[in-house]
């Protein structure tokens, strides 16, 4: 793997991270 997609696999998981946090808190 090549340290690019490490690192937007690691900023795709932030913001789904977020994003859910962002579900549960609303509800």
């Amino acid at each position: 793997m090549n340290n690019r997609t490490v690192r937007v696999n690691e900023l795709v998981q932030r913001e789904i991270s977020a994003i859910l946090h962002q579900r549960y808190q609303s509800e």
